[in-house]
């Protein structure tokens, strides 16, 4: 006897995602079985698969959704539990972003509800593991072009502002994380780390200098007078350098605390980050940040504080890269100023700022020159 040739049914709909005050999450449907899933239906004729996962997902969510470009999963599964074991289901999937946060689908005969979920919430709710895999490829999709958009923002800002530019307005920004789940960052191979011995505090005077921290020796000297003098036998294990092969200290960090407090051995402070000028570029920042955390932890802090300002935006985005976030407080009370840091890296971890026309600096300072 003959096997009986399997029917195919095709539906189209879309992961949709909405984001306010810099939260990403996603559309969910539940259908009259109890099963929370993504608004999807049946092709019509004539129409594209695009056409039909707007139209789902408007009849399903009642949301309005605009398709983004470069996304498409699939799935495919037999009609068992339908009764029909002779039907093979295919289901296209795009992906969308929906305005508001509010939905109520238009078709209540086969959805029960909807609700918005953040990506942790929606994998414990699904049932499926195919939806929990097409939601993670969505995720990863997204976070995969914001990172993109993040790189040619900053290569654009780069053109036009210095990585530390007095242009800029002045401001002081503070950034938090804890020290859990440190990253492992390799230093490059002809770049070693040593860390604070009698003598060096000259080669950290050059490093900071050279990185713009200070106009003159005099003020690094200053510097180190007000940090660092009297403590020196403490910077064994909390000062590092980065060393390239012809023995010359670059670049240096270290794990401190904040001196106008007594240190309370739980925050700890990522104290006065620089690399020398000419190797700026060269994939030392990270590693070294890394690797001062670590230290951090070691010596018992929970939690790092990294003060840093608008001036030197692209360390902003190397600290929001290592996992560090706005203290809320100063997120808070300079909003304005972070949102020049959101224009000039379009950072992800910044979407809840808005932006600002930067631009203007330059035209301001072009006016004052002329006076």
């Amino acid at each position: 006897m003959s096997e009986r040739a399997l029917k195919t049914e095709k539906s189209c709909g879309a992961v949709v995602f909405t984001e306010e005050n810099g939260v990403r999450r996603y559309v969910l449907v539940c259908g009259k079985d109890r099963i929370w899933g993504f608004p999807k239906g049946h092709v019509e004729p004539g129409e594209t698969e695009e056409q039909t996962a707007v139209r789902e997902v408007r009849e399903e969510s009642g949301a309005a959704v605009s398709l983004i470009g470069g996304f498409r999963e699939t799935e495919e599964y037999t009609l068992d539990r339908e009764g029909k074991p002779d039907v093979t289901k295919q289901v296209v999937y795009f992906l969308g972003k929906a305005d508001g946060t509010s939905f109520k689908p238009q078709d209540v005969s086969e959805i029960a509800g909807t609700c918005l979920m953040d990506r942790d919430e929606a994998l414990v709710a699904f049932r499926y593991e195919s939806f929990r895999r097409i939601l993670l490829s969505a995720d990863r999709f997204l976070n995969a072009r914001e990172e993109a958009e993040c790189r040619g923002t900053v290569k654009a800002s780069l053109r036009l502002f210095d990585n530390h530019d007095p242009r800029i307005p002045y401001f002081e920004l503070v950034l938090e994380r804890e020290l859990a789940d440190l990253p492992e960052i390799p230093l490059p191979e002809e770049y070693h780390l040593e860390t604070y011995a009698p003598g060096d505090r000259d080669a950290w005077i050059r490093i900071e200098q050279s990185a713009k921290e200070f106009s003159s020796r005099a003020e690094g000297e200053q510097a180190w007078s007000r940090y660092y003098e009297g403590h020196e036998k403490e910077l064994p294990g909390r000062m590092y350098f980065a060393v390239n092969s012809r023995e010359e200290k670059v670049a240096t960090a270290t794990a401190y605390y904040d001196i106008r407090k007594e240190d309370d051995g739980v925050n700890g402070m990522l104290h006065w980050v620089a690399v020398r000028r000419e190797d700026q570029g060269r994939g030392l920042s990270k590693p070294l940040i890394a690797h001062v955390l670590k230290k951090m932890k070691a010596l018992g802090y929970r939690r790092a504080v990294v003060p840093t300002q608008t001036t030197t935006w692209l360390a902003c985005k190397v600290y929001l890269d290592l996992g560090f976030r706005p203290i809320p407080r100063n997120a808070e009370r300079n909003r304005e100023c972070w949102e020049i840091v959101k224009t000039l890296t379009r950072h992800p971890a910044l979407r809840s700022f808005a932006e600002t026309n930067v631009e203007r600096f330059l035209k301001e300072n072009r006016s004052d020159s002329n006076l």
